[in-house]
């Protein structure tokens, strides 16, 4: 569209306003190509994008329509938007848990701040999707965790109920099987246990919380039962050992 507007000679329209002092011949000259580059500009837009740069400015001014788009669908912008789309179809789920946390939220608030509209559903079933994929000893916490956030799953929630999921099967499974050892083979493994399980995932866990204050369960209402129910679940799993768990 931009050397359509320089070959028709509308790129001039397009990017300064008409002298104050202009003579009435090169207000009418301007007024012609103001019009022409409008249309111009209007007919090689999509027609469910007009509503979103047609106004009662736009529709009369090429320079105001002319930024708009530009604005919207700045090269730099669109760059970045395909990056960060690239980046979530190539994230996988590589048994560190902690690391797929972690760049799960760098791109879900690059996705924000590049406006992508990706539903927020849809970005939560693809964060599981991936970890199902990969990985079967977390399928059934995935199931009760659907069941559990029912209608109301986005990633930043999913991401929330994993870390409660780590500190609740992990370092209380741990601390248990410590209790009934009567031995210690490897006296570091409790420290590393508590370390690595405790201090790093509720960590982690409270840092989601507060950058996304909104996703916290209310203390009355129907969340909350559902909340509680996604805890309460008893879930079996067929092996979690420090590699899934450790930070980098």
């Amino acid at each position: 569209m931009d050397v359509e507007l320089t070959e028709r000679g509308h790129k001039d329209i397009c990017s300064s306003e008409i002298a104050a002092n202009a003579d009435s011949k090169t207000i009418s000259n301007w007024n012609r190509l103001n019009g022409e580059a409008v249309h111009l500009i209007l007919s090689r837009i999509h027609p469910t994008l007009l509503v979103i740069f047609v106004d009662t400015l736009t529709a009369r001014n090429a320079k105001a329509l002319w930024q708009r788009i530009n604005n919207k669908f700045a090269s730099h912008t669109v760059v970045n938007r395909r990056r960060t789309l690239l980046r979530w179809e190539c994230l996988r789920f590589n048994g560190n848990i902690e690391e797929y946390i972690n760049e799960c939220l760098k791109i879900i608030f690059d996705v924000a701040g590049l406006g992508i509209n990706m539903p927020p559903d849809i970005m939560a079933y693809s964060i599981l999707g991936k970890i199902s994929r990969d990985s079967n000893q977390y399928d059934h916490t995935i199931e009760s965790m659907v069941i559990a956030m029912d209608s109301k799953i986005n990633p930043q929630r999913v991401l929330v109920n994993f870390s409660y999921f780590l500190y609740h099967k992990c370092y209380k499974k741990g601390l248990k099987q410590l209790k009934t050892k009567k031995t210690l083979t490897q006296p570091s493994w409790k420290t590393r246990m508590i370390s690595h399980t405790k201090l790093f995932i509720i960590a982690r866990m409270e840092n989601i919380i507060q950058k996304i204050p909104h996703i916290k369960p209310k203390t009355t209402g129907q969340n909350t039962l559902n909340y509680n129910h996604f805890l309460e679940t008893k879930i079996k799993i067929k092996r979690i050992t420090l590699n899934h768990i450790r930070p980098d």
